[in-house]
């Protein structure tokens, strides 16, 4: 009798070996952790707490705010059919008058006659010059249309230009003072006669000037204007304005950006900012947004824009 009890406890210890044996293989399963183990989703659930990575600087048409209803503004064709003889004295009384279109019209007209031959002899031998170019055709028509056009025109009246455009930039004509922001600083200063100065003298007065055109396109771009701002914009990121040149472009740029419904000048002035912003720092960048939200708030209280060709 007591061999059996033996037999019967040695057979269910034995049972209770093999269930501890079978627990321990399915709890330690690698299929079982695979079910268990809770799996990562790239999606976030309805109601987890998504974390939103901190934005790098991208560039979109969100960056600013675009005004609305703004007036656009275009230039007078400022060219005439026949000559320029035959509408200076109007212009001239015009302009004398106050009126800063005709000023304008006169100064771009003067400006385009500067370099145009003065007489028979100076056509032939501009002629004989043109003749060595590569496109000599197209030349020779461009210097006698000019001859033809700007009789009376021509070098002797044509240095006053300058003042008929800075009578009408400073009357706050936007197109004068864009046309004054385009004027070459050694162009300015070899036809106004200022090579024979010191070069003290010559160094302060060529400043001068690039300030006075900076002051007139910045009065500009407060009216909207794109080619001022653009203008703008290239001066400062050929670093010829001192501080801070980057990051004033940067903001130029961004207004143009805000302000024009054209792809391809969009496109062109996005790769001017990726250029750009690699050389600005997240503090830099944020004074620059700044810098171009004011700018756009003084081109909204003006109410004007003046487009920027392609």
């Amino acid at each position: 009798m007591s061999k059996t009890i033996g037999i019967v406890v040695a057979g269910l210890f034995a049972l209770v070996l093999v269930a501890l044996w079978m627990v321990y293989i399915v709890t330690n399963s690698p299929l079982l952790k695979a079910e268990q183990t809770p799996t990562t989703s790239t999606q976030p659930q309805p109601n987890d707490k998504q974390v939103i990575p901190e934005p790098q600087a991208v560039i979109s048409r969100n960056d600013t705010k675009m005004p609305v209803g703004l007036t656009t503004l275009y230039a007078p064709h400022w060219l005439f059919n026949d000559n320029i003889k035959s509408h200076m004295d109007e212009l001239a009384a015009k302009s004398a008058d106050g009126n800063s279109e005709a000023a304008f019209i006169l100064g771009m007209n003067l400006q385009f006659c500067f370099y145009a031959p003065a007489s028979s002899e100076a056509l032939n031998q501009a002629l004989e010059d043109a003749a060595t170019f590569s496109d000599a055709t197209a030349a020779i028509a461009r210097i006698e249309t000019r001859f033809q056009y700007c009789q009376e025109a021509t070098r002797k009246a044509g240095k006053h230009y300058f003042d008929y455009l800075e009578q009408a930039a400073a009357n706050g004509y936007v197109f004068a003072q864009q046309a004054i922001g385009n004027i070459h600083a050694p162009r300015y200063m070899t036809e106004r006669g200022f090579d024979g100065l010191s070069r003290e003298d010559f160094i302060a007065t060529r400043d001068a000037f690039v300030a006075r055109q900076r002051h007139y396109l910045q009065q500009a771009a407060e009216q909207g204007s794109l080619p001022a701002l653009a203008r703008l914009a290239r001066m400062h990121n050929a670093q010829q304005t001192g501080a801070d040149s980057y990051l004033n472009a940067f903001a130029l740029n961004q207004v143009v950006l805000a302000l024009t419904d054209d792809n391809d000048i969009y496109n062109r002035y996005d790769g001017f900012q990726q250029r750009l912003i690699q050389y600005l720092d997240p503090g830099e960048q944020e004074r620059a947004y700044q810098l171009a939200e004011a700018l756009l708030l003084k081109i909204n209280a003006n109410g004007t824009l003046v487009p920027l060709e392609n």
